[in-house]
């Protein structure tokens, strides 16, 4: 989910090291930084229309954070001190910090922290495997019912993952879904932030999730594999129009860490979009992780624990359920993920385990997401390691 261009990229590391060279740190309160600048120029080239402004920062959880507090300062510089609430949906998890959570909808995640967060309203999450033929306008039309009840006046924001993490395991709706979505955040002006931590700068099989589904987010947040995980790094990526309210109001953002900006982190980013670019990355993984889905739904067929395998690019999640015909899942107290994710360890397969998409406490899926740079044979590999730990499972229950 991190590696994406793989480890020991003489290309990114050897541009890494120049940079390190040249300046390691100069803080962006005082000081503009080629890298920086460069690195933001050139992810408005590959973003949606009229996304071409970028905010970076260190981290996922910081960078939804800082989205969070972008939306809630923009209607203050439009005139709308009392639009401040987030919209999330429940089972979403968009970070570990006290917004982050209360922005989320991810129960377990949450639990231990609920007197400390704040009491953002969420909507239900449709759940695909297990309703296939539910009505998706139905589930984008709560949003509007939300809003309504909470009332437009306080309702800065929703945000979403156009393809869930390890919330529940690249999941993903009908385009549909979220043209709707757009269609009511236009109507009662209200942001729509696109979470893609996990699936944006080319997971999918395309730079942005959104693509795959015909809707312009107002934000959208990056990070996980963003710098290929050779420096931390993540990024709020906002509307022109934003930026222009930003600009023609305080003419400032209320908000700042240590290491935004920081130019070895921006050079890391540059080497790897640059690499992505130049060996055209993004569309490998688009090819190849149509392989991956098959030869994993092939391994569905001969398993009797495996429910459902989905997912976009190289953003794959599979779900293990109790009861194939009823799609009952585990009792939380099997902890199947743990297991799963112990035993391909094992194996020598490393997956990302995730739990409690049903009803907070249920549900046990992993998220399958190798580097970008994989391949057929990488992949057949892959896939063999991750039979033999099912059926190990299996025989064992």
């Amino acid at each position: 989910m991190v590696s994406n261009v793989g480890h020991g990229n003489k290309e990114v590391i050897s541009g890494i090291l120049d940079q390190v060279k040249e300046l390691s740190f100069a803080h962006t309160s005082q000081f503009r930084n080629r890298p920086q600048e460069e690195y933001a120029s050139l992810i408005s080239e590959i973003t949606p229309p009229a996304l071409d402004y970028v905010y970076f920062l260190s981290g996922g959880s910081e960078a939804n954070e800082t989205a969070i507090k972008m939306a809630r300062q923009y209607f203050i510089e439009k005139g709308k001190p009392s639009k401040y609430k987030v919209i999330g949906r429940w089972s979403s998890y968009h970070g570990n910090t006290l917004g982050t959570l209360s922005a989320g909808g991810h129960v377990k995640r949450r639990m231990a922290y609920t007197p400390l967060l704040i009491d953002f309203p969420h909507i239900d999450s449709p759940d695909w495997y297990r309703n296939p033929d539910a009505d998706p306008i139905y589930y984008a039309d709560l949003l509007e019912a939300e809003i309504k009840r909470q009332g437009e006046e306080q309702v800065a924001a929703f945000m979403l993952e156009p393809v869930t993490g390890t919330s529940n395991a690249a999941s993903c709706s009908p385009s549909v879904y979220y043209q709707r979505i757009r269609e009511i955040c236009d109507q009662y002006d209200v942001l729509l932030i696109c979470d893609e931590v996990m699936s944006g700068f080319g997971r999918t099989g395309k730079y942005f999730a959104s693509e795959h589904f015909g809707f312009i987010p107002d934000l959208i947040t990056g990070g996980k594999g963003i710098s290929g995980g050779y420096a931390p790094l993540a990024a709020v990526i906002v509307k022109d129009s934003i930026f222009k309210t930003f600009f023609e109001g305080s003419g400032q953002f209320s908000h700042g860490h240590t290491y935004i900006g920081n130019p070895v982190s921006m050079q890391a980013g540059l080497m790897v979009l640059k690499y992505l670019r130049k060996y055209d990355v993004v569309e490998h993984v688009s090819e190849i992780g149509k392989y991956l889905l098959s030869e994993l739904q092939n391994v569905k067929t001969t398993s009797d624990i495996i429910g459902d395998v989905r997912g976009l690019g190289l953003m794959i999640g599979v779900e293990f359920v109790a009861d194939q015909e009823n799609k009952t899942p585990f009792p939380p107290e099997a902890k199947l993920a743990e297991k799963v994710k112990k035993v391909c360890f094992e194996n020598g397969l490393i997956v990302y385990p995730g739990s409690g998409h049903i009803n907070g406490d249920q549900g046990d899926t992993v998220l399958i997401a190798p580097p970008f740079v994989i391949t057929k044979e990488e992949v057949d590999e892959l896939v063999g390691k991750f039979a033999e730990s099912v059926n190990e499972i299996s025989r064992d229950l």
